[in-house]
């Protein structure tokens, strides 16, 4: 286990630091409440929640096909990982600067910049759904990874509770008045998702061995549609995913998706 896993006890630590605070970060930036909340109480706007919901969807699963031919290809696992996180992360941390400043004037930019900041973070929430798995059974040993991510989900879990009770002390009367309450929210958010990323940075990993060639997007994509085409179990699956998706995009227009505004 020494040498197919170097340095276990460090890369354990740090992938459960990542885990927990990134789920902490994302209790802040939540898309089927913080997000459609903020963008009605900027806007007012129904159109405006059900058009940000609609990101989600689209930005997390077509990175994901590219994600898996780059990562067979790659000898490290880190480097997508991280610049991916750090990239999808960035427009996040500008939303609390741009919400303080154009929010009382201009708040059809602010949406506007808010859209941009949704769909890069779930691009890269999309690619890093094929590599964080990826680099977690690679520097793991599979004894210990049930337990890891039980571990991890549990204070993850306690780690939310707590944002959440911070969220609603942010936007009742006793926090500051808007646009910020908004800001520090979105502040919030932005050191969960860093203390993320620079647990990734601090990971070590040995190179596998010499890359494959990289996999052609274009003949994954006509794979995949055989695979569904010829295998009715996994078009059953496909069938309920988009069902359940759809059935997800109009949580935000409900009265707990609006119950803190």
């Amino acid at each position: 286990m020494a040498e197919s896993h170097p340095w276990l006890r460090r890369n354990l630590l740090l992938l459960l630091v990542d885990f927990v605070a990134f789920s902490i970060g994302f209790a802040f930036f939540d898309p089927l409440v913080i997000v459609p909340t903020f963008a009605q109480a900027l806007t007012g706007s129904e159109l405006a929640v059900g058009a940000l919901s609609t990101l989600r969807f689209v930005f997390v699963t077509v990175p994901q096909i590219w994600a898996a031919g780059v990562l067979t290809a790659s000898a490290r696992k880190k480097p997508l990982l991280l610049w991916s996180s750090i990239g999808g992360r960035l427009p996040v941390a500008l939303m609390a600067p741009v919400i303080l400043l154009l929010a009382p004037t201009a708040p059809l930019l602010v949406l506007g910049m808010l859209a941009i900041a949704i769909a890069l973070f779930y691009t890269s929430e999309g690619l890093n759904g094929i590599a964080w798995p990826d680099i977690v059974g690679k520097l793991l040993p599979a004894g210990i990874r049930g337990r890891f991510l039980g571990l991890g989900q549990l204070l993850s879990s306690l780690g939310a509770l707590a944002g959440g009770y911070l969220i609603q002390r942010i936007l009742s009367g006793a926090g500051p008045g808007f646009p910020s309450n908004w800001a520090l929210i979105f502040l919030c958010a932005t050191i969960g998702f860093f203390g993320s990323a620079l647990a990734i940075s601090l990971l070590r990993e040995r190179p596998d061995h010499p890359p494959k060639e990289t996999g052609n997007v274009r003949e994954s994509v006509a794979l995949l549609g055989h695979a569904v085409r010829e295998d009715p179990r996994l078009r059953r699956i496909v069938v309920v995913e988009l069902m359940l998706g759809t059935a997800t995009s109009v949580f935000p227009f409900s009265s707990f998706g609006q119950a803190i505004s």
